[in-house]
């Protein structure tokens, strides 16, 4: 299951941007590898988190794009943080 979304959000310029995100899968059962893409970001920061507020994982997306192993970490609610130059974009997993 393809998990797409298009979410508005606010930069340092006043006008919103549209950012088009593709996260899958979601949940996470089987597989620990999240796959991530987002075409109109060249290079972020990823961050797992879990419900507490710890950082429990960091990564990079090189040219919009990458694979996040989330082996190690115990099921459960996650948020994925992204954050590059012109945004950051909070997103909800589900590992079981």
């Amino acid at each position: 299951m393809v998990d797409e979304t298009t979410l508005s959000l606010s930069t340092e310029n006043p006008q919103d941007i549209a950012i088009d995100i593709v996260m899958y899968p979601n949940p996470l059962s089987n597989s620990k590898q999240l796959n991530i893409s987002i075409p109109e970001v060249v290079s972020s920061k990823v961050h797992i988190i879990n419900e507490a507020g710890q950082i429990m994982l960091t990564g990079n997306l090189i040219q919009g794009s990458g694979t996040v192993s989330l082996n190690g970490l115990s099921t459960g609610a996650y948020v994925v943080k992204i954050v590059s130059e012109r945004s950051t974009i909070l997103r909800k997993i589900i590992l079981e």
